[in-house]
Formats: structure tokens, sequence, C-alpha cells
């Protein structure tokens, strides 16, 4: 069933939504182009591509893209995204392996989106306990499907201070979303309304 509605949907047309804060990236950017499910991966230019990740023993089925989004793509057209929001990251010029103390660490300014997800992301539909903590899914009007997770701070014993990080896994076909195991559960809780 998967693979007919991803064959169906496979068209990588106007009409298919965008992936979620693909407008906000273009904006910083300052162009227009935007990421949309169904996209077949050729479209992703390749000043977008941070990394090319490996999912197993498979490499080049998901890429890292500048914005630190993932894309899944497993047949060639983008089936997810999954973009991880934090309270702080580590300053310019450094990576996370790099962090010592707070004085690495700066506010991120992505962490302010965590107050539009309603509009981004659409409504809370249900929410429950996932394997590491809280999960809600949030469903738009053009049927993107999001399944947030909240987890602490990545950076919480470098800051001696609790904080709040967000996973963002996004698709049109549920079989894409994790974490799989409550997913299923909290679908069923928004079908019944």
């Amino acid at each position: 069933m998967a693979g007919l509605i991803l064959a169906v949907g496979a068209t990588g047309a106007a009409s298919d939504p965008p992936l979620p804060f693909e407008r906000a990236f273009a904006a910083q950017r300052g162009d227009r182009a935007v990421l949309r499910f169904n996209d077949f991966v050729g479209r992703i230019p390749d000043h977008r591509i941070k990394a090319l990740l490996r999912s197993g023993a498979v490499l080049g089925d998901r890429v890292l893209l500048q914005e630190d989004v993932t894309v899944y793509f497993p047949d060639g057209h983008i089936v997810s995204s999954r973009l991880h929001i934090g309270e702080f990251r580590p300053r310019d010029g450094l990576v996370a392996q790099q962090v010592r103390h707070a004085s690495h660490l700066q506010r991120d300014e992505r962490f302010d989106w965590v107050g539009r997800f309603d509009s981004v992301l659409g409504p809370v539909c249900a929410s429950g306990m996932g394997r590491r903590g809280p999960l809600e899914i949030r469903v738009r009007k053009d049927g993107v499907i999001s399944a947030v997770s909240v987890f602490p701070g990545r950076f919480d014993a470098r800051l001696d201070a609790p904080t709040e990080s967000y996973t963002v896994v996004s698709a049109m076909d549920p079989v894409f979303l994790e974490p799989r195991d409550a997913v299923g559960s909290l679908l069923a809780e928004c079908r019944r309304g």
C-alpha cells in the first residue's frame, strides 16, 4: 500500500507540499527555491548538500542539507525530512565535539521556531510518550504529518542547566515517520478525532 501511495504521489509537482521550514530557509538564502515532498532527488542543488548519509549498508538514500535538515528518498523522491532544533548550538566555527564549556555555545535562533509549530506543522492532533520522551503528532491541511519528539538539550551538561530540544520528522505517508512504535497508536487517535 505504501508503495502505491508513493508511486501515485511521486510527481514532484509544484502542487506537492513543501518540506516544513523550507520557506524560512529560502528567505535566509535570499531565494525562492523550496524542496517539496515527492521532488526528484536530482532537484536538490549541489550547494545545498552538506553530506551524504548512510542508512545501514546503503549510502546515498538520504542527505544532510546545509540547513541541517536530513531528507530521505528511498526511491529517488523525497519522502521525509528530519530537523533537530535545540535551544543552544556550538558557536560559529565549532562543531559539537569541540564544545567543552558554556562559552563555546550560543543560543540557536531557530529555537524561536518552536513557537511557530502550529502555523508551520499544523495543530497537535494527538500526544503521548515516545521511547525517550514526549511525542506529538501534528497534521497540516495539505496532508503533511509531523512527529515532534521532545528531548533534554544536547549541551545541558556544559550549561549546567536543563534545556529542551525537538526533533521534527515530517512525511506525507506515516510509514516514514519515527519513532514508529509510538506513531501508529497516536495516528489512530488523530483519526478518531
